[in-house]
Formats: structure tokens, C-alpha cells, sequence
């Protein structure tokens, strides 16, 4: 698909969405929300940017910032790039950690960064994870109304506050208040009928691929334990053949490398060329 230009916001506040690339998650235990809180700190420090409001899920984390002295790109590809590296040292893992680019939208007024943020806090609630905003813990509600150390926060609480009120006592318990308030904007976020699509594709591809094990009577398990390598390499090529998954989607359902993948689609394909040319990346900074 064609990459669009981003709007510019001429405030410099943006909503920002970033996910797991496949749906998977960046985020496997405790100590990997810290490094990524971490990370934001890090760069925060450096005035790239300020931080009004966060929310980190298992797949996604959604961020409400202001670009400073660098435009708000080049701050997420360096949060992305640092975490990446750390996540897949981490788990020896090698390849994208998130999907595609970041999704951004413009906020442009008061109204609509109160309600941004609202929405954002209110994440979890309606993904089921908890029942109230105040139960979730990978979130900046508590920074707001002073539940967590001073030291350790990384958000600006004073400007969405203070448009509440002067006095803070009174802003926090309207920011309470309205943030318990039903929403009924919409904001970027994972499209559910997407994923849903998604999912459905994914069952479909597995009946092909298990009726395709079970002509050679075999399960995923026991392809994979299959001693006879050339057969093994076969029932792989017959399976890429009649489905339309790529080698990493098939990596994932069959519990096989990526490599064995491509070297079973290579062998018989004469299309594929099974001499791969290294991705050299960027060095960049982290």
C-alpha cells in the first residue's frame, strides 16, 4: 500500500499508536514495560519531546506527546530502535518488534486532548483487562492523581490539569471525574473488524495446512519431529503452494525456522532464488 503524508499538527501534539508486528506482543513480563518506560524517559531527557499522557498493552502502546526540539519521527524511530534492540537481544530474537509505521493524529484543541487522553487511560478498561482506570498499573492515570513517586514520573501533568483548573486539588477531581465519563470519539487504535478479518484469514490457511498433514498422516508436532528431511521439505513446499501465507506466517504455524521454510519453497521452486542478499541496516544511535 502507498505510504501517506502525515498532517501536520500546528500544535505539535499527537496522538501516537504503535503495535506488535504479526499482532504479537512487545511486551512479555514486568520488566520489559519498565525498559520501555525506561526508554521514554531516556529520551525525553534529551528535550526531544513531552509526554502528557501513555498507556502500554501487551500489543500496543499508545502515547500522547508533543515534538520539542526534534520533529516527532525521529523521536518514535529512536524509542522503536532502542526497544527493539533491547527486546530481541532479550529473547534472541531477530527481525521487526513493531508493525509497519506508528499511526499518528493531530490534536489540535483543548477539548480534544482532554478527550485523547481520556480514551487512552481508559484502554484497558475496555479491552476487559481490569474494571477501573485506577486498577491498571502501565498506565499514567496514577501520575495524575498522585499515586506515583514524584522521581519516576515521566509525564507533564501540569498542562492538561491546569485546563481543567487553576487550583490543583479541584483539577485533579475533575480530571477523576471526567476520565470515569463514557467517550464516544473515536481515535486511532487496532481496528477490531480488521483483526477480525485477520483472524479468520489465519483459520482458514490452518484447515489447508491440516488437511495437507493429513494425507501424509502427520500433525504439526510430527512434521516437525519428521526424520526424513526431503519428504519433510515436500509436505512444506505442497503447503506453501496451496496456501497464501507468508514463510514467516508459515514459520509461525508450523514451529519451524523461517529458514527451513525457504529452503523447502527454494528447492522446488524455481522462481525463488535461494541465495538471499544481507539487509544491511542504518547504524543508528540508541
Amino acid at each position: 500500500m502507498p505510504r501517506y503524508a502525515r498532517k501536520v499538527s500546528e500544535s505539535n501534539i499527537y496522538h501516537i499508536m504503535i503495535r506488535g508486528n504479526e499482532r504479537k506482543n512487545i511486551f512479555n513480563d514486568f520488566d520489559d514495560k519498565l525498559r520501555f518506560i525506561d526508554t521514554l524517559k531516556r529520551m525525553k531527557e534529551k528535550n526531544e519531546y513531552e509526554l502528557y499522557t501513555y498507556c502500554l498493552m501487551d500489543n500496543h502502546v499508545h502515547l500522547l506527546m508533543k515534538e520539542l526540539k526534534d520533529p516527532i519521527h525521529r523521536s518514535m524511530k529512536r524509542i522503536q530502535v532502542s526497544y527493539s534492540y533491547y527486546f530481541n537481544k532479550k529473547y534472541q530474537r531477530i527481525g521487526h518488534l513493531f508493525q509497519d509505521r506508528y499511526k499518528s493524529e493531530v490534536i489540535a484543541t483543548d477539548e480534544y486532548l482532554l478527550e485523547c487522553a481520556r480514551y487512552i487511560h481508559n484502554n484497558p478498561v475496555k479491552a476487559e483487562i481490569v474494571n477501573a482506570v485506577t486498577e491498571y498499573q502501565w498506565s499514567s492515570f496514577k501520575d495524575f492523581i498522585g499515586l506515583n513517586n514524584n522521581t519516576n514520573r515521566i509525564v507533564e501533568i501540569d498542562m492538561i490539569l491546569g485546563i481543567y483548573s487553576t487550583n490543583r486539588e479541584k483539577a485533579i477531581l475533575q480530571f477523576i471525574e471526567y476520565t470515569n465519563q463514557n467517550c464516544d470519539k473515536k481515535f486511532i487504535d487496532l481496528n477490531k473488524e480488521t483483526l477480525k478479518n485477520e483472524s479468520e484469514t489465519i483459520d482458514s490457511e490452518k484447515e489447508i495446512i491440516s488437511k495437507i498433514l493429513e494425507d501424509y498422516q502427520l500433525d504439526v508436532k510430527g512434521l516437525a519431529n519428521l526424520e526424513d528431511k526431503l519428504k519433510r521439505k515436500k509436505i512444506i513446499f505442497k503447503i506453501k503452494q496451496g496456501s497464501n501465507l507468508s514463510i514467516r506466517e508459515l514459520s509461525r504455524l508450523l514451529c519451524l525456522s523461517k529458514d527451513i521454510i525457504f529452503r523447502a519453497w527454494a528447492r522446488w521452486d524455481k522462481r525463488t532464488v535461494p541465495c538471499r542478499t544481507p539487509r544491511w541496516q542504518n547504524k543508528i544511535k540508541i
